[in-house]
């Protein structure tokens, strides 16, 4: 078991340095700047997914500006916005690499403070977009990498019940701060 949790944790980390080149030196591709495109052209919608290849990358799926603004922990005053998304994207597509039935990971999922998200699990309807994103920032791993309560920006880990009384398994969350700031 612990050599599984330190591989999945090496992912982790490699999925975080990915994420992180990808902000810094985002791929030019023109289907990455439509993306931006697409996401300027949605971002007031309840609702939206941008999609570039669905057997390549996962979709990034995500909330209104009027959804960010009502959480104390979100915000898309951010002035690398356009790198994020493009980045999100990137990672979705090694996040669909890396992921598969034989590992121990039930779901891998970057979440954005700036109101959207990549997950293996995937979001079927758009309707459903806000509620898992809610799901998400509500969570202890992504309250636990605010500034005030992970200065370092360390990988943290967090246990949790399982939702249903049938299973008794307890469920081990690791997640990583993408951001040294």
């Amino acid at each position: 078991m612990l050599k599984h949790l330190q591989y999945n944790v090496d992912k982790l980390i490699f999925l975080r340095n990915g994420m992180r080149e990808a902000l810094v030196a985002p791929l030019d591709f023109t289907s990455l700047r439509n993306a931006v495109t697409e996401f300027e052209q949605h971002r007031d919608e309840h609702a939206w997914q941008i999609e570039l290849n669905r057997r390549r990358t996962l979709p990034v799926n995500g909330v209104s500006d009027a959804l960010v603004s009502e959480g104390n922990l979100l915000s898309r005053e951010n002035e690398s916005l356009d790198n994020e998304i493009t980045a999100a994207l990137e990672v979705g597509y090694l996040l669909r690499l890396a992921h598969n039935s034989s590992s121990m990971v039930e779901q891998a999922v970057y979440v954005s403070r700036a109101g959207f998200y990549v997950s293996t699990l995937p979001t079927l309807f758009t309707r459903n977009v806000p509620t898992r994103y809610y799901g998400y920032v509500t969570q202890p791993w992504f309250i636990g990498h605010s500034q005030r309560e992970n200065r370092h920006r360390a990988v943290r880990w967090f246990t949790s019940q399982p939702e249903h009384a049938s299973n008794t398994r307890t469920n081990f969350q690791c997640s990583g701060n993408f951001f040294k700031n």
